[in-house]
């Protein structure tokens, strides 16, 4: 019975929007594994490969659904959830499909991707809820991503402290109040919070996440998820020291492109760190794709604590103006 599937496989299928649409099954496919975490136990999509291998089932990239099942139930899957992205009538249809690997299928569709895609795969999962009570799990354990305010986050164990692996994006508090974006000339004199993108493109957006002044990170309402929050100076050293120290830990942050100078990065903690510049007190943006900056949530005076990461795989700690525009990490609350 599809009530006792509890243990799930998420995979992409077919990927047909519609013309300009710009989202496709395997981006549908991540989001789904996020929002499934919740009711069933979701198996990691890294050892796919291996079992397209070992099975020599010839597939790389899309695959058709027949196979998807096939696929999904030899990782021991209980069920496998197949994602799609149609058009119709003009129109872009996702589809989240649940197959039970022994016998039945359960189906949920939903049209239109005028909304957020988050939104339109919400109302899928909706149905799903009133088929399939679902299963809870207790927490979030820490390597699975986790969902916020629209972005879906990879998170990492370094040491004993479990971290967000890319830059917030969110431009919402976590009461969901929106962060104001001031223009340049707003910006260089605020004293409450503010958020930007550098230089105010998308491709920035995508790769570097947001850049928020002390002002948000102080905020009482929180950057971060419930049970999250922006790192204090404490627990930036804590990492720096778990890593080897100010000339070791960077090398083992940073990320093996991005940086004009990638021949000493190896991303070996997994925290992926990219040079996503900073907006300085002026207002404008500079250092990107040399130099990372994040904030601490310790303040000094006027000032507060950040830390940053150089070209040269320094990672180091300063204080500087709160009106600063760095990016920001979460780390979780302690257990």
């Amino acid at each position: 019975s599809p009530l006792d599937i509890q243990r799930v496989f998420v995979i992409a299928g077919d990927s047909k929007p519609c013309e300009g649409v710009s989202l496709d099954a395997e981006g549908l496919a991540e989001y789904a594994e996020v929002r499934l975490l919740s009711a069933y136990d979701v198996l990691e999509r890294d050892h796919l490969d291996m079992v397209l291998d070992e099975q020599k089932l010839g597939m790389s990239g899309l695959v058709y659904e027949d196979q998807v099942v096939e696929a999904g139930c030899l990782q021991g899957s209980e069920g496998v959830v197949f994602c799609e992205i149609g058009c119709l009538a003009g129109q872009s249809m996702i589809k989240v499909k649940l197959v039970d690997c022994k016998e039945s299928v359960q189906q949920w569709s939903a049209m239109g991707l005028d909304a957020k895609v988050g939104d339109v795969l919400d109302r899928v999962l909706g149905v799903s809820a009133s088929v399939k009570p679902p299963r809870r799990q207790e927490g979030h354990q820490c390597g699975n991503a986790i969902e916020y305010n629209g972005y879906a986050y990879r998170t990492v164990r370094i040491g004993d402290q479990c971290w967000f692996a890319e830059n917030l994006r969110t431009e919402e508090y976590n009461n969901g109040d929106m962060i104001p974006s001031p223009e340049w000339s707003v910006w260089q004199n605020t004293t409450s919070g503010a958020v930007a993108v550098y230089l105010e493109r998308a491709s920035s957006l995508e790769t570097y996440g947001r850049l928020y002044n002390h002002h948000a990170v102080d905020d009482s309402r929180g950057l971060c998820p419930s049970r999250w929050h922006v790192p204090t100076d404490g627990e930036w050293t804590m990492m720096k020291d778990y890593l080897g120290g100010f000339f070791e830990a960077g090398g083992k942050m940073k990320t093996t492109y991005g940086w004009s100078q990638d021949s000493n990065g190896t991303n070996s903690s997994g925290f992926s760190g990219l040079p996503g510049g900073h907006r300085d007190v002026r207002g404008y943006f500079t250092n990107a794709g040399s130099n990372a900056y994040w904030w601490s949530s310790s303040p000094l005076g006027e000032n507060a604590w950040y830390w940053f990461l150089r070209n040269d795989g320094m990672f180091k700690r300063n204080h500087y103006n709160r009106r600063n525009g760095f990016s920001v990490r979460c780390v979780r609350d302690a257990e």
